[in-house]
């Protein structure tokens, strides 16, 4: 592959991290808000963490702090909400 062809799957991987992850992110929102289904809500939550929104290829020490911070909170939501789930199990 030449740097150009590169550079493009670079952009695209990138892209469709995103757009999964918005996807995901919207699924979830919806579970919880409209329908009140807060099981599908945690499992979109955690498949959205698959579609790394920011670039995969850079490890998790070297980016930046707003990126650790969005990570770490996303994670701390689903686990609340697996805790909440768990406690609520009937």
């Amino acid at each position: 592959m030449t740097s150009y062809q590169e550079l493009s799957q670079q952009k695209r991987n990138k892209l469709v991290g995103r757009i999964g992850y918005s996807i995901m992110l919207g699924i979830s929102c919806l579970a919880a808000f409209y329908l009140k289904d807060y099981s599908l809500c945690m499992s979109g939550l955690g498949l959205a963490l698959i579609f790394d929104p920011f670039d995969a290829n850079v490890t998790f020490v070297q980016r930046p702090l707003f990126q650790r911070l969005w990570l770490i909170i996303h994670l701390a939501i689903l686990y609340i909400l697996l805790i909440y789930l768990l406690l609520t199990f009937n």
